[in-house]
């Protein structure tokens, strides 16, 4: 029998496929019915669905703001004027791109693992998709590394940062990062293919195996937990000397107008690129690396044998892998929200940024109140010039 083609959920604890099978039975000859459908979704689906359905809400609430304020911070971004309040602007650009990318290729796992579609059950597509999906994922992550240390070189060894931010250098270190994340991530081409029931899944077998597992612990440890620890012990280190620095500035403060100067010139040792640095550092830590460390550890948690799904939540083997699953998919969507509350980070630790963001707001609203007084203004002339010919009518009618 040929199982249906929609997956039918009757309530919180059964998911079936119609007409085809009783899942608390079970023989020897039982196999897996749902072919039509990834098996991570199917057993998300009937073990996980309250996650599953808060993750479906999210993930568009994510996609929605991304879009608009991602789209909007490029535009702040790129404009040259920025480039005079921070000179690392080039760098938040490249990170506004990175997450416009990433929500981009995101969508397509949000249809495979939430909504059960195919979306990238094509030859080529795949395996293109598995290598450019981690691309942003990285250059995020080594782009937040530059700026760290372009900020940490700037305050410590100040000499020396002059010479390396230069606006000309921004440019070559942003695109041998993209080339290099782009080499990182082609290995994955290799690692996926189209199965017999057209999703994209790991090639089977056991070297593919052991060699997928080391290569991913291998890059994405390197990437997606050193990387971010390097970069929090630079941004701690900026911090604490700039907290010292204003310190010892009060210390030399001898009277009330040496005060006052002190509190004028203090935004000195804070540039906007250095607030800026620590609170896109930080926000990005906080959201990124518990989602590393959820994929860190995914190669201990492995599928359990074939059989129906009820029976999983009494196989300890099944057992310990949805209790999994269900902490990586809340994690993993709580931490997507990095890729799209960035507007929120630079609206708030940039002064310049605000001012951009308010006057397109202001535009935008000038935009739409002349629309909307158009209609208005017509109209009235309209009926000027009905009043206009009835009068000449009544006048020539009189004569």
């Amino acid at each position: 029998m040929t199982p249906s083609t929609s997956l039918n959920i009757v309530d919180n604890d059964s998911v079936y496929l119609d007409g085809y099978i009783n899942m608390n039975n079970s023989n020897d000859n039982w196999t897996w019915p749902y072919s039509d459908y990834p098996a991570i979704y199917v057993i998300s689906m009937y073990h996980l669905y309250p996650i599953i359905i808060i993750g479906r809400v999210l993930h568009i609430v994510w996609y929605f703001t991304g879009i608009v304020g991602n789209v909007l911070s490029l535009r702040i971004w790129i404009l040259p004027r920025m480039k005079r309040f921070n000179i690392s602007a080039l760098y938040l650009v490249g990170i506004t791109v990175s997450d416009i990318s990433y929500q981009k290729l995101h969508l397509l796992y949000y249809l495979k693992y939430f909504w059960g579609v195919a979306s990238i059950g094509v030859a080529g597509v795949c395996q293109t998709w598995n290598m450019l999906y981690l691309v942003p994922q990285y250059t995020s992550q080594l782009f937040v590394l530059a700026f760290s240390t372009e900020r940490y070189i700037a305050i410590f060894h100040p000499f020396k940062g002059e010479r390396f931010s230069r606006y000309h250098r921004a440019p070559k270190i942003v695109a041998v990062l993209t080339v290099f994340s782009l080499v990182i991530s082609t290995p994955q081409a290799y690692f996926w293919e189209v199965d017999s029931n057209g999703f994209c899944e790991l090639r089977p077998g056991t070297d593919f195996m052991d060699q997928y597992s080391a290569w991913s612990v291998a890059s994405e440890t390197v990437l997606f937990l050193f990387i971010p620890f390097i970069t929090l012990a630079l941004n701690i280190m900026v911090l604490r000397e700039t907290y010292q620095s204003i310190e010892k500035r009060k210390a030399l403060a001898t009277d009330i107008m040496s005060k006052n100067k002190l509190h004028r010139n203090i935004g000195q040792n804070c540039r906007p690129s250095t607030v800026t640095l620590l609170c896109i550092s930080f926000s990005r830590i906080l959201t990124q690396l518990p989602v590393s460390l959820t994929y860190a550890i995914q190669n201990w948690f492995q599928y359990g044998a074939e059989m129906p799904l009820e029976q999983m939540k009494h196989d300890p083997v099944w057992e310990r892998f949805i209790h999994y699953w269900g902490l990586r998919v809340v994690i993993d969507t709580l931490g997507s929200s990095h890729h799209a509350l960035s507007i929120f980070v630079f609206y708030y630790s940039t002064k310049q940024f605000r001012t951009e963001l308010h006057s397109i707001i202001s535009t935008v609203k000038s935009v739409i109140l002349r629309r909307s007084e158009m209609p208005n203004a017509i109209s009235l002339n309209v009926n000027s010039e009905l009043r206009f010919t009835e009068s000449t009518h009544r006048t020539n009618s009189w004569s």
